[in-house]
C-alpha cells in the first residue's frame, strides 16, 4: 500500500505542479505531498474505523475530499 501511495503521488505531482504556473517551489511540492497524505489518512480512517458522519460510500465524499485537497494546495502557505 505504501508503494502504491508513493506511485500515486509521483505520477500526480508533476501534473499538479504544472497547474500551479510559476508557483512550483519546494514549498508547493511539499503541500501537494501533504495533501495526498491527508487524503490517504482520511480514506484509511473511513475504511477502517468509519467514524462518520461521511463514509467511503457517501456520494459527496470524493468531491469533498478533492475540494479539501485543492484548497490546501492552493491556499496560503
Amino acid at each position: 500500500m505504501r508503494e502504491l501511495g508513493e506511485l500515486q503521488v509521483n505520477l500526480a505531482l508533476p501534473q499538479i505542479l504544472a497547474l500551479l504556473a510559476g508557483r512550483a517551489t519546494r514549498s508547493e511540492k511539499q503541500r501537494v505531498q501533504f495533501a495526498f497524505q491527508i487524503m490517504h489518512g482520511t480514506l484509511n480512517n473511513m475504511v477502517l474505523i468509519n467514524p462518520g458522519p461521511f463514509s467511503i460510500h457517501h456520494p459527496n465524499t470524493g468531491r469533498m475530499l478533492a475540494t479539501a485537497m485543492r484548497n490546501f494546495i492552493e491556499g496560503p502557505s
